[in-house]
């Protein structure tokens, strides 16, 4: 609903019709109509690889601009040669809560080569586990949501 909203404001504001367009609705119906139809010049998808495939198999069909980012959940590598410094902990840290996770790019995963695996999960899991903490959860049982990420400054970028 909050887009819907952002629109009424962005009418009230004066912005002409057409220049953006909110469409709302199930995706396999609205979608594969967008994708399909014949003034639309570009598709973007952002979502699941088996839906992203029915996607651009309707724009392909009507020789579109495509752009898809599907599957999601990026993951981090660390080769044998890397240091599992401060930095590296914290930038994994950021990557997947930044934005309380709801990011395309989101680094949920990392791969650590099995050299330096022990140490390298030990201090991710110990700074995960610091930072996941907070004097209200020890003291109520509270667990900070995405409001509470957000106002964390160390996670943004």
């Amino acid at each position: 609903m909050s887009i819907l909203y952002v629109m009424k404001i962005f009418k009230e504001a004066g912005l002409p019709d057409g220049v953006i367009n909110i469409v709302t609705g199930k995706g396999s119906v609205i979608g594969n109509r967008l994708a399909a139809h014949p003034d639309i010049n570009k598709v973007s998808f952002t979502g699941s690889t088996p839906t992203g495939q029915t996607v651009g198999k309707a724009a392909i069909e009507g020789m579109k601009h495509l752009t898809l980012e599907l599957g999601g959940k990026s993951a981090m590598i660390a080769f044998e040669d890397a240091r599992i410094s401060d930095a590296i902990v914290e930038g994994a840290r950021a990557s997947v809560f930044f934005n309380a996770g709801q990011v395309c790019s989101a680094g949920s995963r990392l791969y650590v080569h099995k050299e330096i695996y022990p140490p390298g999960h030990r201090r991710c899991a110990g700074r995960l586990t610091e930072r996941g903490r907070d004097r209200r959860s020890a003291q109520s049982g509270y667990h900070p949501g995405p409001a509470d990420l957000q106002k964390d400054s160390s996670i943004r970028s």
